[in-house]
């Protein structure tokens, strides 16, 4: 896998979806459907270092990131993808994660 085409392909994303993306970096296609869980001690890289780091994690486990902002702060996260959320809730507290998300309907569902 060619990081560089990784990058590009991201940033061409980004440009059309301002509220943030997931990308299945194996394909570089976006993930357009089923609920997301970050990966417990593999988010909040930040900026350009942060979203190299994210992807050479990813390469190497789930193969899907995130990224968005956080005001002026570009984040990225490794993260997986269910499309059944009792699995997506379960993987989600076994992250210690706080919340899931749906992407084709922007859900979050909050974990207890």
């Amino acid at each position: 896998m060619d990081i560089q085409k990784v990058v590009l392909q991201l940033r061409s994303i980004a440009i059309d979806l301002e509220n943030g993306y997931i990308m299945e970096i194996g394909r570089l296609e976006p993930v357009k459907k089923g609920w997301v869980v970050k990966v417990s001690g593999k988010t909040d890289f930040e900026g350009e270092d942060g979203m190299m780091e994210a992807i050479q994690i990813a390469k190497e486990t789930t193969k899907t990131i995130s990224g968005y902002h956080d005001g002026e702060n570009e984040l990225w996260d490794v993260v997986e993808v269910f499309e059944d959320e009792t699995k997506a809730t379960l993987q989600g507290r076994l992250n210690e994660q706080m919340a899931i998300y749906q992407i084709e309907t922007g859900r979050i569902k909050w974990l207890e």
